[in-house]
């Protein structure tokens, strides 16, 4: 393992630690679990770098639907008394073919990557609607808080030119990331949350910003559904001439999902 990803893991778990000893204003009964596979329908927007050959990429969310090979993203997260943590994979296997009949080219390209980040509650309030029904009173929450974390990038790409030439290349790297969320609950079955990042900063990638809005639908205790827009864009380049690899990009669209709690 480099150097680089070695020291990056170890700053990122010193300040996780120093996260978690901080207090919080708020309380709950006991630790909560949540699981969420999801379909993130994306469009890619960039280009990529191979053995220092540039390349476009163009691809709608047809187009990804259409040539990806395999792909998946799923969340996890567990809080209790305002200190969480949340896990967050996403993974597509992408093939294309792109420019003319002379000089068609056929990039692909495996994308992963996992963020893993402590969540910390710096403020809420708390607003009862109806206090004649203790039972089913209905309760509006506002909380705000803070995320820091990691994220683990993997990225391997292959370009199949028209003359013949097969180039394959991999690069994968650590990045630090810090951000906010809003959790709002507009009513008893219905939760609305966004949430935002930066990362890189030279360490892994040169930056990233990842940004998601979501909307959580009850169906029982136990069983949710949501709708959520999700943006990650990245900027990240290695190497120098032939050995020079990268990955200009935005990764964009809606998703929808499935969430367990318990």
């Amino acid at each position: 393992m480099k150097p680089k990803i070695i020291t990056t893991m170890l700053a990122i778990a010193a300040v996780l630690l120093t996260m978690f000893m901080l207090p919080c204003p708020a309380a709950s009964a006991g630790r909560a679990w949540e699981i969420m596979p999801y379909a993130w329908f994306t469009g890619i927007e960039g280009t990529m770098t191979i053995e220092g050959q540039i390349r476009g990429i163009d691809a709608s969310i047809a187009d990804v639907w259409d040539n990806s090979n395999a792909g998946g993203s799923l969340r996890g997260e567990t809080w209790k008394d305002g200190n969480g943590f949340y896990l967050d994979l996403f993974y597509v296997n992408l093939t294309g073919e792109f420019g003319g009949d002379d000089d068609k080219f056929v990039p692909a390209s495996n994308i992963f990557f996992l963020d893993l980040a402590y969540n910390h509650e710096l403020g809420s309030t708390l607003v009862v609607l109806d206090q004649r029904d203790r039972d089913n009173r209905e309760i509006r929450y506002l909380s705000l808080g803070v995320l820091v974390g990691g994220r683990y990038f993997h990225l391997k790409n292959t370009l199949e030119e028209s003359n013949g030439e097969n180039l394959e290349q991999t690069g994968q790297f650590i990045d630090p990331i810090v951000g906010g969320y809003l959790h709002y609950r507009m009513a008893k079955a219905l939760t609305v949350a966004a949430a935002g990042d930066i990362g890189g900063f030279g360490i892994g990638s040169e930056f990233t910003w990842n940004a998601w809005t979501r909307f959580d639908f009850r169906l029982a205790d136990w069983l949710w559904i949501n709708a959520l827009y999700r943006a990650f864009d990245i900027r990240y380049e290695e190497g120098s001439g032939d050995d020079k690899i990268g990955l200009n990009a935005r990764i964009a669209g809606p998703a929808v999902g499935v969430i367990f709690r318990f």
